[in-house]
């Protein structure tokens, strides 16, 4: 790979990669902010374009290597962002994690996650997105949901694997 490229897609990504810790150090919320997150990607996807320019001028070819490169990079680094954000199981490993020995009553875990506040801030990201309807104490699925939930299961079924928490 050319340096060049190299060069430029390190700029970009470390851009998204220090700003997202510094806003999100800044500004907690138990809300993931994707929307941000995405902003944040474009503009490191600019900024490579740009160190590119600068490097070695902006050459097309070179500029779509540039490109495809930050989409990947930025599209693992969601995932990993997204399992560390709102993973069931990555949470449950750190609380055994900061347990004496790594070990914890099973039903103490299961009752301690229940009572997070991760359940309400997933019920009120999905009303916010327009995936349920809340009334009293009651989530209904809107047909946005329902084709969210019914697309989910096909992929399960075309997977050959079940839909789980």
């Amino acid at each position: 790979m050319e340096p060049s490229i190299a060069l430029s897609v390190l700029a970009g990504m470390a851009t998204v990669v220090i700003l997202h810790v510094a806003i999100w150090r800044m500004a907690p919320s138990s809300d993931p902010r994707f929307g941000l997150l995405g902003r944040l990607a474009l503009g490191g996807v600019g900024i490579s374009v740009l160190a590119h320019g600068f490097l070695a001028g902006f050459n097309g070819p070179d500029l779509c290597t540039v490109v495809w490169i930050d989409a990947l990079a930025i599209t693992c680094y969601f995932f990993v962002y997204a399992g560390v954000a709102r993973s069931v199981s990555i949470t449950l490993l750190s609380r055994l994690l900061r347990c004496p020995g790594g070990s914890l009553d099973v039903e103490t875990l299961v009752n301690e996650y229940a009572a997070s506040s991760r359940f309400e801030d997933r019920v009120e990201v999905m009303r916010k997105t327009g995936l349920i309807r809340v009334v009293g104490r009651t989530a209904t699925l809107t047909p946005k949901g329902t084709a969210v939930s019914q697309g989910v299961k096909v992929l399960g079924a075309m997977t050959c694997s079940d839909v789980r928490g």
